[in-house]
């Protein structure tokens, strides 16, 4: 379990480092502050190493492992260091919660657990760790170094690869995919960390019970409790993004140059993984500009922070998009020049369309299925699928307040009314700028939207919830909130276990009688799937990339085959230098259906997109060559496998 030992040492790394950041705060930390700050650090370190090996082509198990050990050592020092001298203590005094407290926190620590134990117990599940996730970062750990990767379809391969590059520290230093899961329990308790700091720093309120609560709330989310136990970029990225919020409050009360550092630093983490965060960081520059000119010495201090951006821009993920440029401007040989931005805006509708979904589906009787106003048929829906969960009840109702809140609270903690102010501007410019993203069909987007906005949930909640338990209700009644909030949280974490689309639990018994499986319950006979089941360990394959195609299968369980991938509609001069070839068009056969334009028509159109097979260029090529062998073919799905003919074998 060397993933425990590495994240352990930049956790302990960054808990040192912090303490020396913040030695001669302008204000003590609370305690959720404290582990926000200690996780960007660490998190940045983390990142920052990865990227700077896989830029020198030195992206290795043994590097890794001098990393680990270099990284230790300064850890150990610096703590020593601190042990010795009384001044580089911690910058507040420990928080002794309450025994009340302790307990209502026992249910997440068990789910954390329950996602380390299940994770550990199944292979990787779900589209997108398929397609794209893992198979980037497999092809990573070859390269010892960051590639571009241009054959890969421009949605898959246009996106930022912070958490690929994760992925791929992972699969070198433990050797396997069998715990790549474990690091979205990380980024999910410090989304919950950083939602309790913003919103104690909003109504400077110290009570560890009212944190809880919080802390609850914001765990029982539905989409954050099924992605904490999934392959996905989105909590990584709303971990970031409600970071750098608490960050940004922070300079915009006290302007203190830490503070700017961090929000810089946590930022372009969150751009580096998902590059709808950009818009949170173009939105922040004025305030930051107007903020720094307050406070003295502006061109000194823009002058640091500018070449401190510089180097968080190159180790924390910016250097993925000249990169990935370079590939564009030469594509693969064979494809068509590809976009370099895999996001197109002009869907006004998700501006009304989106807010309802948010506030709606929580409401919503069934589990599969949505009724909009705008539409005669309910919307297709899934409520516990990672890629269109919903928010809960208590997000939507609290969103409902909102307007409530924010009138009665206004002018409660003066001291903090521009940071609440700013932050909530904030939120509000980068929740509107994103919702009129281009998906078809017209809606996908907007039942999708939960993952994409979970960082407004902290907001609604430090408008709402706090200030309530704070201002307006007393002891007993905040005891009731607390008990409250840990059965929401408790029952919505026994839902997300019991029906978690991608991992039901009647799969992770089978998972366990069958130890080792790689068998993928909700669709088991995708190409790639199929192929690993039948190609020797170490066979050449080679792969079209089409748009969802699921390519990880074919690495095999120990990442030992060697794969090639040709671009989506394209073939070869010649037959692939491969034993196996695959093709998976299941995404297109699944949503491409000429005429299937917005949710509504989901019953008639959804699973009938697939053009026939033998307008691919690739199958039309082997299903006619006589050096191949079509050994299995679902048309409807758009899966088919070949196998080239003995006698006639790959070259080396």
């Amino acid at each position: 379990m060397l993933l425990v030992l590495t994240a352990a040492t930049f956790l302990f790394l960054g808990r040192e480092l912090s303490f020396r950041l913040w030695r001669r705060a302008t204000e003590p930390l609370g305690f959720a502050e404290q582990a926000v700050s200690a996780a960007s650090i660490a998190f940045g370190l983390w990142l920052a190493s990865v990227w700077f090996l896989a830029l020198t082509g030195s992206l290795t198990a043994t590097a890794l492992a001098f990393r680990n050990i270099a990284f230790a050592f300064a850890a150990a020092l610096l703590w020593f260091q601190r042990w010795r001298r009384s001044d580089l203590g911690p910058p507040s005094s420990p928080v002794r919660a309450p025994r009340l407290v302790l307990v209502a926190l026992v249910p997440l620590a068990l789910w954390c657990a329950l996602m380390l134990w299940r994770g550990w117990v199944v292979p990787p599940l779900s589209h997108d760790v398929l397609a794209y996730h893992l198979p980037k970062a497999a092809f990573y750990t070859r390269a010892a170094a960051y590639d571009p990767l241009p054959a890969m379809p421009a949605r898959a391969r246009n996106i930022p690869v912070n958490y690929e590059m994760l992925l791929a520290d992972v699969l070198l230093i433990e050797g396997d995919d069998a715990i790549t899961e474990w690091p979205s329990v990380l980024h999910y308790l410090f989304f919950i960390a950083a939602a309790v700091a913003l919103a104690r720093r909003w109504w400077d309120d110290r009570d560890p019970l009212t944190q809880a609560v919080i802390a609850l709330l914001a765990a029982a989310v539905p989409v954050a409790l099924l992605h904490s136990g999934a392959h996905k970029n989105d909590l990584m990225t709303m971990a970031f993004t409600t970071a750098a919020l608490v960050w940004l409050g922070r300079f915009t009360t006290h302007g203190e140059l830490r503070a700017l550092l961090l929000a810089a630093a946590t930022l372009m983490m969150a751009v580096g993984t998902k590059p709808q965060a950009a818009i949170l960081a173009v939105a922040a520059i004025p305030f930051a500009l107007r903020r720094l000119w307050m406070g003295g010495r502006f061109w000194s201090r823009l002058s640091k922070v500018v070449a401190a951006s510089v180097l968080f821009i190159v180790l924390l993920g910016g250097a993925f998009w000249p990169l990935d440029r370079a590939a564009t401007m030469a594509p693969a040989p064979g494809s068509a020049p590809q976009s370099s931005s895999p996001i197109r805006f002009g869907d006004w509708e998700n501006l009304w369309q989106v807010p309802y979904v948010l506030v709606a589906a929580p409401f919503s009787r069934s589990a599969t299925a949505l009724a909009v106003p705008w539409s005669e048929r309910p919307w297709f829906w899934r409520r516990f699928e990672i890629y269109f969960s919903e928010l809960g009840l208590p997000f939507a109702l609290c969103a409902l307040l909102l307007p409530i809140g924010i009138w009665r609270y206004r002018r409660r903690v003066p001291e903090r009314h521009t940071e609440r102010v700013v932050v909530s501007i904030l939120v509000m410019v980068t929740f509107v700028a994103i919702l009129p993203v281009v998906f078809r069909p017209l809606g996908l987007y907007a039942i999708s939207a939960p993952r994409y906005v979970l960082f407004i949930v902290p907001v609604v909640f430090a408008w709402t919830v706090v200030p309530l338990l704070r201002f307006d209700l007393a002891a007993g009644g905040r005891v009731a909130s607390l008990a409250l909030a840990a059965v929401i949280f408790v029952a919505y974490a026994v839902s997300a276990a019991r029906h978690d689309s991608f991992v039901p639990p009647r799969y992770v018994a089978w998972a366990l009688r069958n130890p080792g499986t790689r068998v993928i319950p909700f669709d088991p006979n995708r190409a790639a799937s199929v192929l690993d089941r039948m190609a020797a360990p170490d066979a050449a394959v080679a792969i079209e990339a089409a748009d969802g195609a699921w390519l990880y299968p074919a690495f095999g369980a120990e990442l030992t085959r060697r794969i090639e991938l040709i671009p989506d509609r394209t073939a070869p001069a010649g037959p692939p230098d491969a034993d196996w070839v695959a093709i998976d068009r299941k995404f297109e056969a699944v949503w491409r259906h000429p005429q299937f334009r917005e949710l509504g028509q989901t019953g008639r159109f959804i699973s009938r997109g697939a053009t026939p097979l033998e307008a691919d260029p690739l199958f039309a090529l082997l299903v006619s060559h006589p050096r191949w062998r079509l050994v299995h073919v679902e048309a409807p799905a758009g899966q088919a496998i070949f196998q080239r003919q003995p006698g006639s074998s790959a070259q080396p």
